[in-house]
């Protein structure tokens, strides 16, 4: 077997301490001889080859202590996680701010009727007047009424008003009161003129509401109803036995009303509102025996008289007057009283024709 490298080395470790250790022991001895590097020259005779005296044992290199298999490393001391950062506290989001609610959609309006016009045409009218001519206080033009009362006066007035009016700024105001003799009224004689078939129409406006009792706020004298002298109307006002008075007709001769003030009379007729302008119309055809009335441009069916006899509207006003053809001598409104019921109420607009003249501007 071939020797190790490590044996080998050894080996001649050993041979260099061993020539070394002769070399010293001959230097010691003190004998002549000579030192070889292969034996000891002996004293008188021939060197000799001597077995060198064995080394002593080199003591053996303490056998190298395998290094201790290392330990398991340590584990490295934990570094400490680093303190979370904290969170800054979040900033809280602004309350949202609610939006308006949004204004509730106002509930509109009624539509306000339209405006009366300024003023209204008098072209091609018998009569017409607005009363703007007059002075507030004053009467109606004289040139085209007369102020006054039938039989006797009392505390009835009337007076232009510069404060209340349909159109402009004047109208007639007047003040009923409650017995008979405080009735009063203007008037005109223009209808005389305007031959069998004539029209009229007035804007009337009631302080208050009309009671259950028989009133008068326009008379015309109808002279075919004239007996024993005495003066006779055909009228226009308002009664209702059962309430609020409606509009209605009365024959002053014997009392006749149009329509009858039965239920369903009154229920074909108005009651005119409170503070408020009505237009009124009327058409009276005195060769035909015709009537026919409006309000606000609407015909009343209670109010006509058609020469056919209805019930509750003009069967009874034709059973008493079978032959009733009105002659009518003039035109008065104002305000007359059989029900001890005052009043204030106003005219304005007021108009005569041969041909029905409407409430609307001309």
């Amino acid at each position: 077997m071939g020797t190790s490298g490590p044996a080998r080395a050894d080996a001649k470790r050993h041979a260099m301490l061993f020539v070394a250790a002769a070399a010293a022991s001959l230097a010691t001895s003190g004998c002549g001889g000579t030192a070889t590097a292969t034996g000891v020259q002996v004293a008188g005779g021939t060197s000799a080859n001597v077995a060198p005296a064995p080394l002593p044992a080199t003591a053996p290199s303490p056998a190298t202590s395998p290094a201790p298999a290392p330990g398991p490393a340590p584990a490295p001391a934990p570094v400490p996680a680093p303190a979370p950062t904290p969170a800054p506290a979040p900033v809280p989001a602004p309350a949202p701010v609610p939006a308006p609610s949004p204004a509730p959609s106002p509930v509109p309006a009624p539509t306000p009727p339209a405006p009366a016009p300024t003023s209204y045409s008098c072209n091609g009218l018998a009569l017409c007047d607005d009363f703007e001519s007059a002075a507030a206080g004053a009467m109606p033009d004289a040139t085209k009424w007369a102020v006054g009362a039938p039989s006797c006066t009392g505390a009835g007035h009337l007076a232009i008003d510069g404060s209340v009016a349909h159109t402009g700024s004047h109208s007639v105001r007047v003040d009923g009161g409650i017995g008979y003799c405080d009735h009063i009224f203007f008037g005109s004689t223009a209808i005389a003129g305007l031959g069998p078939v004539v029209y009229g129409r007035f804007f009337v406006r009631l302080a208050s509401a009309a009671g259950s009792n028989h009133v008068t706020l326009m008379a015309m004298h109808d002279t075919n109803d004239d007996a024993n002298g005495n003066h006779e109307d055909l009228r226009m006002g308002m009664q209702n036995p059962g309430g609020r008075g409606v509009l209605m007709w009365n024959r002053m001769l014997d009392d006749a009303t149009l329509p009858v003030l039965s239920p369903a009379g009154v229920s074909m007729s108005v009651a005119l509102p409170v503070q408020q302008w009505s237009c009124v119309e009327f058409m009276v055809d005195q060769s035909a025996a015709r009537l026919q009335t409006w309000v606000d441009g609407s015909a009343l069916p209670g109010l006509a008289i058609d020469g056919v006899p209805t019930p509750d509207v003009d069967q009874a006003w034709l059973a008493q007057a079978p032959k009733w053809a009105p002659r009518l001598a003039d035109f008065r409104l104002g305000w007359e009283s059989y029900g001890n019921q005052a009043m204030t109420l106003w005219f304005d607009d007021v108009a005569l024709s041969s041909q029905r003249i409407g409430c609307a501007a001309r």
